[in-house]
């Protein structure tokens, strides 16, 4: 393979599918080989020379020129067809989250591990240069230690009929925290509603702890009036504004905070006194790349060297163990839910930890 292309299999022709499709066709490491849905109205809608149309996910397995397969299919079908992929020892390329509890999302990881195959989950913001510069300028402790992670991910719609809110949206800002703080939230609380379909919640809300003092909010809303996608970092030095809806400033990092200038006491209580500090406001420059180009070259330069990818099983696995208890708490209705004792099963030992 050193020396030809990876032959891949594109599975789910549906939202996501095709925009994966077209970065995987603009990768001249990739040969897309074969598209793979079970809807005859998306395989006919398809025009592509040299690409197969299969309807049979079995048959794709069967191929043994097929090095890989990128499946962009419903949260339901992520651990059977990613399992059967890996046992057919093909690379996996899966949406997100990996699979729909922390057990099976570990067994993926470890069945990945144990084949030599690249286990790749497609939180693509990870590869966002935005959030890349984040973890540089968090890395660097310009913003000093860090307080606290409020994200606010809203819009109207799309409501999904299987998952609810939290499914859908959340794996997307717990990639980008866990990318950031590495360490994993000691405990979770969350409370939601259903206020159209009176079963899987459109609105939630969620908020973590940690063990160093951290803490971490997330909102999640299928009904909001706006699109808003914005994250604030509070660091004991500076803070940081990250707005991905914006065209050219998505970051900005304020030298703002309050200083303590004295501790003193007044009639047996202590009192501070307080300054508040206003500097610049600095808005770092952002390389204007697609973070999905930049992820199918993570998952070619896995396949080629053995190398686990940023977005590994691993990663995988932390996301959905975080999923799985903020779905814990919610039908606990917002009693917090400690994550050592939610998520029993055995440690992920694999190379992506290494």
């Amino acid at each position: 393979m050193v020396n030809n292309k990876i032959k891949v299999g594109v599975v789910g022709l549906g939202y996501w599918g095709p925009k994966v499709l077209r970065n995987f066709l603009q990768n001249e490491d990739i040969e897309v080989v074969a598209v793979c849905d079970q809807d005859e109205k998306r395989l006919q809608n398809f025009h592509h020379d040299g690409i197969r149309k299969i309807s049979d996910f079995d048959e794709l397995m069967r191929d043994d020129t097929v090095d890989a397969v990128a499946l962009c299919v419903p949260v339901e079908y992520h651990y059977t067809c990613t399992k059967k992929a890996l046992e057919n020892n093909k690379h996996v390329w899966v949406e997100k989250p990996l699979a729909e509890t922390a057990k099976e999302a570990a067994e993926l990881s470890l069945l990945a591990n144990d084949k030599n195959l690249t286990l790749f989950v497609d939180h693509t913001f990870l590869y966002n240069p935005a959030v890349q510069k984040i973890k540089e300028v968090v890395d660097s402790k310009e913003l000093g230690e860090i307080l606290y992670f409020d994200s606010t991910r809203i819009n109207l719609g799309l409501i999904q009929k299987n998952i609810n809110v939290v499914m859908d949206l959340a794996p997307h800002d717990i990639s980008i925290l866990n990318h950031i703080v590495k360490s994993n939230p000691i405990s979770v609380t969350a409370q939601g509603t259903s206020v159209v379909t009176k079963k899987l919640e459109e609105i939630a809300y969620v908020l973590m702890k940690y063990e160093n003092g951290m803490i971490a909010h997330l909102n999640f809303n299928w009904l909001s009036p706006v699109k808003i996608r914005q994250t604030i970092i509070g660091g004991t030095r500076k803070l940081l504004l990250y707005d991905d809806t914006h065209a050219s400033e998505k970051i900005k990092i304020f030298d703002k905070g309050v200083d303590i200038n004295k501790i003193y006491k007044e009639s047996g209580n202590e009192s501070a006194l307080i300054n508040y500090r206003v500097g610049d406001i600095v808005a770092p420059n952002i390389e204007q790349t697609e973070s999905l180009s930049l992820a199918c070259n993570d998952f070619v330069e896995s396949i080629r060297t053995g190398e686990p990818p940023l977005s590994d099983g691993y990663s995988g696995v932390r996301v959905v163990q975080i999923i799985e208890s903020i779905q814990n708490s919610l039908k606990a209705n917002g009693q917090a839910v400690d994550l050592e004792s939610n998520n029993k099963s055995e440690p992920v030992q694999c190379k992506q930890m290494d």
